[in-house]
């Protein structure tokens, strides 16, 4: 996990609570979804139990990339790590709102199938788009974020604090930040006192980066395992699953 000479350099950063998420990618990783029929009783489970494990098994590279790059304190390429991980988590947080609602019989059975296809094969580019025929469009990345945050406040206790905060919005917005080339003027590996520019090997606002980035991937797991729990609870609650081989 993470280098132990990183942990003593840097006492403030929770490097244990994101190392406790380990063993939590272990205890829900599987080898293979076995599907059943393909009729309208099972594909929005199905398709929605292959978006959540395709979730969790981008979720976990990330993850392992993340504490990789972070022991290489390769700051830039950390913060965009922990950026994706975030994008990740509020995927299955879209899903999730829209698993909700449809159950409860709030949007119709083609609107749920019309937002698991394109969480599933949705592409950005129109070029794409246009080389493949009836290629739906992916969802927007901010549109998840809105919506993965509405799931939480509607359970939190204090709404309006969450409101205030938003912290998954506040993580995404500031790691966006840090990954854009001249960041609050902090190019990573370059110091400027204001009459000379150095180019160095190390990187002086390391521990900034990485404060921020631990926090952001302590809480975008923290989410994670949160909303695939609820998610699978959701689906076994409603309808027959495809089998899971772990």
């Amino acid at each position: 996990m993470f280098d132990e000479n990183l942990k003593k350099v840097f006492t403030n950063i929770p490097f244990e609570e994101v190392e406790s998420y380990q063993v939590e990618y272990e205890k829900r990783k599987c080898l293979r979804i076995i599907s059943f029929e393909r009729s309208e009783k099972v594909i929005i489970g199905s398709n929605s139990i292959k978006y959540i494990y395709f979730s969790l098994n981008r979720s976990m590279s990330l993850y392992s990339s993340f504490v990789d790059n972070a022991n290489l304190k390769h700051s830039l390429a950390f913060s965009l790590i922990a950026r994706a991980h975030l994008e990740t988590t509020a995927g299955i947080g879209y899903l999730f709102w829209f698993l909700k609602e449809f159950y409860g019989e709030r949007i119709t059975y083609d609107t749920m199938l019309d937002i698991t296809i394109s969480l599933l094969l949705g592409y950005k580019t129109s070029r794409q788009r246009e080389r493949i025929e009836e290629t739906p469009e992916s969802i927007n990345v901010l549109t998840m974020i809105k919506k993965i945050e509405k799931v939480y406040l509607n359970d939190v206790e204090n709404k309006e604090k969450w409101k205030k905060d938003r912290p998954i919005s506040y993580f995404h917005e500031y790691l966006s930040e840090s990954c854009h080339p001249n960041f609050e003027g902090l190019i990573s590996g370059v110091v400027s006192d204001g009459t000379r520019v150095m180019f160095k090997t190390s990187d002086e606002n390391l521990e900034l980066f990485l404060s921020q980035a631990m926090l952001s991937m302590s809480t975008s797991c923290m989410i994670f395992f949160d909303i695939f729990d609820r998610s699978i609870s959701l689906l076994k609650e409603n309808g027959r699953l495809p089998t899971i081989i772990k």
